[in-house]
């Protein structure tokens, strides 16, 4: 039986980044910070650590991804929000992991990681309850950023 040493997205050699090794690398994060800040790893996904969670995922999937990058945006609704853009099975999606902060109440019934394809997201976060207010944090961060190639 394998053990949750075994498993951890450091002993994998897999290449190129997959879905799998993305959702591990999100998981062990949300652990390793709930450890060090003291919370429930079930309300990291909602709470404000998305430059700390977002760093960490990035820097354990590196060696994995060839395209990844953090988009830092803001504006007046927050001083700044992290999130990822990563390229998976050759196409660009948005992953992040604490984009739950921004709706009115956590929803365990939503993902806790919003994974969106880049040209659907908008579409996504409505469908999720994003409101337009919200929804600039993403386009202000998107239209300042460089194209990831």
């Amino acid at each position: 039986m394998k053990t949750p040493d075994d498993i951890s997205i450091n002993k994998t050699e897999q290449k190129p980044l997959s879905w799998s090794l993305l959702d591990m690398a999100i998981e062990e994060s949300y652990q390793e910070i709930s450890q060090q800040r003291d919370e429930d790893p079930r309300k990291i996904y909602s709470s404000g650590v998305c430059e700390v969670i977002s760093r960490l995922i990035k820097q354990k999937l590196e060696k994995y991804a060839e395209k990844i990058e953090i988009i830092i945006g803001g504006g007046w609704v927050v001083t700044t929000h992290e999130f990822l853009l990563v390229e998976i099975e050759g196409e660009i999606w948005v992953v992040d992991p604490t984009w739950q902060q921004f709706l009115a109440k956590p929803d365990p019934g939503k993902p806790k990681v919003l994974k969106s394809r880049l040209n659907e997201l908008e579409v996504t976060l409505k469908k999720f309850g994003i409101q337009d207010r919200e929804l600039a944090i993403w386009k202000d961060a998107l239209s300042k950023r460089k194209k990831l190639e």
